[in-house]
């Protein structure tokens, strides 16, 4: 690193490396925070003290997508001048609308994407499409990714070669003109690899007459709204594969979670649901949540006892956690909901997700329940913040004596009821 040109590194890592003179930062000369939104707050502090080692008149970029509130305000403490590049009202939808184009399909994919690109390719084909073809950046991955398609018996060639099942392409412009000669298009279904980088090759690859389907995986589905929003395609999720025979009990858990999706606040289950989607797809995971709400109780127990007994059977694992609640004077009419809360808790004051309990909104204030020995951190961070645009006040709940034991991740949920305050206030 001491001699490079161009320099790529956590926050961390480079403040650690200027601190034990490995790098100097006296001639750097453009410096480029991408992802600014993923950064957690200890990246974010490293980050503030780099940039006070950046001479004022090297150029600062920062990327985020989306451009977040908490975002401008980082760029407006840090960069002198700064421009937004598009203007800012084209990023909020300002200005001349682009022309409605059509309709793309997208997918959500693990990282790997292997297992995923498999499962399209023959879904396809096997609802009537004579052939896939394949969008890549580069010749390897197209390379790859056709051998591991052969290898489980669908052949791979190149655009417009009619033995083929597989089409691969990484040139778009001439994959665009053999389609658009193509004597049957509705034959052929346009398959995104990789993420169109803008909207020009968005609308290569997908403009044409023929369907189209983008494999994208979650961290990158703010970026290929953006693009889609820039070159007027609406994204519709595609259709996942399902059993053709569902039983009863299946069809009311789907029920079940269309009707959660509509009506629960789900940010904070995005956040511990994380990790798991680094090493399984989404639908890997959320087989997985039905398949705990399919599995039937002990015998002899309901489902709710089982819940309020797990605190009174040996264990020879860790103790159950207890929770301190928090009052937060901020409510449903500030319109602040739960991910709002756990966001502001995680980020200013740097606490795990798992540290945080269940999360309450009221009409005019919350209650947050964490375990004990962050809750005075929480309330020190957090004091002083606005949270949508509200001042924030944090102190511990009088209704509860402070540090109670025997409430349990397991306890009886109480219901949230609009304008109730608690005891003591």
């Amino acid at each position: 690193p001491e001699i490079a040109s161009i320099l790529f590194a956590t926050p961390e890592d480079l403040l650690r490396a200027v601190r034990g003179s490995k790098v100097s930062l006296e001639e750097i000369q453009v410096v480029v925070v991408d992802g600014f939104s993923g950064l957690q707050p200890g990246s974010r502090e490293a980050l503030e003290t780099l940039l006070g080692f950046i001479p004022k008149e090297g150029q600062r970029i920062l990327l985020a997508q989306p451009l977040t509130e908490e975002a401008e305000a980082f760029g407006r403490a840090h960069f002198s001048k700064a421009v937004h590049i598009p203007p800012k009202a084209a990023l909020s939808g300002g200005g001349a609308q682009p022309p409605r184009r059509g309709e793309v399909s997208y997918r959500i994919v693990s990282e790997e994407k292997e297992a995923e690109l498999l499962q399209t390719v023959a879904t396809v084909l096997e609802e009537g499409a004579h052939h896939a073809l394949l969008f890549f950046k580069t010749e390897d991955q197209a390379a790859d990714s056709g051998d591991f398609l052969t290898l489980h018996g669908y052949m791979a060639g190149a655009v417009g070669e009619a033995d083929f099942p597989v089409w691969l392409a990484t040139e778009e412009l001439p994959a665009r003109k053999i389609l658009d000669n193509w004597s049957d298009p509705s034959a052929v279904v346009t398959v995104s690899v990789d993420v169109p980088s803008e909207p020009d090759s968005l609308d290569r690859r997908h403009g044409g007459k023929e369907a189209a389907v983008i494999l994208v995986r979650s961290r990158e589905l703010s970026h290929l709204r953006d693009v889609a929003r820039r070159t007027g395609y609406r994204l519709i999720p595609a259709k996942e594969p399902i059993p053709t025979r569902v039983s009863g009990e299946l069809e009311r858990l789907r029920s079940l979670l269309e009707r959660t999706m509509k009506e629960e606040e789900l940010a904070p289950y995005f956040l511990a649901l994380e990790p798991l989607f680094q090493n399984h797809s989404p639908g890997e995971v959320a087989a997985a949540a039905m398949a705990l709400l399919k599995r039937p109780p002990p015998a002899g127990r309901s489902q709710e006892s089982e819940g309020r007994s797990v605190a009174q059977e040996p264990s020879s694992g860790p103790p159950p956690r207890s929770w301190v609640r928090l009052f937060v004077a901020v409510g449903e009419k500030d319109g602040v909901g739960p991910g709002d809360l756990l966001g502001a808790i995680t980020g200013e004051a740097g606490v795990e997700a798992s540290q945080v309990g269940k999360i309450e909104i009221r009409d005019t204030f919350s209650l947050v329940e964490v375990i004990p020995t962050v809750a005075d951190k929480i309330i020190r961070s957090i004091n002083g913040t606005t949270i949508r645009g509200r001042a924030v006040r944090v102190d511990h709940d009088r209704g509860s004596p402070r540090g109670r034991e025997g409430a349990t991740s397991s306890r009886p949920q109480r219901k949230p009821r609009g304008g109730d305050r608690p005891a003591g206030r």
